[in-house]
């Protein structure tokens, strides 16, 4: 008989066998983003995109590895961690998103400019 105030923890957690996949996937799809965000830190301008890849990247590494940890031992604190540094993972993908649009139509402006200055410097030379 089991007694439901019992504060001793659990041996291991309640298995889904996606739930280890998911643990993987989420420390893979962690560590490409710190590297694709390192790389992109390389510019100065293009800091500003890699910074919040690389925060995005660790937040969804720990996410697995908490997962990870609850599944190895069943660690209620383990699970509600897993979902916040998963929760702050989206958060910092949409931050990334939001500043890359942004960033993807300024640059479009930019160039529209530029070319448009050029065409019109060709033109004015023709008279």
């Amino acid at each position: 008989m089991s007694d439901i105030g019992s504060t001793s923890p659990t041996t291991s957690a309640p298995h889904n066998p996606m739930m280890g996949e998911m643990s993987k996937n989420l420390k893979f799809v962690g560590i490409m983003y710190i590297i694709v965000g390192v790389i992109t830190c390389i510019g100065i301008i293009s800091a500003i995109i890699g910074v919040p890849m690389i925060i995005a990247g660790l937040r969804a590494k720990d996410a697995g590895e908490k997962l990870t940890g609850y599944l190895q031992t069943g660690d209620d604190m383990s699970y509600s961690s897993f979902y916040k540094d998963l929760s702050d993972h989206f958060k910092m993908l949409k931050i990334y998103f939001i500043i890359y649009l942004i960033s993807m139509i300024l640059g479009f402006l930019l160039y529209g400019l530029f070319f448009a200055t050029l065409i019109g410097g060709a033109l004015a030379g023709i008279d």
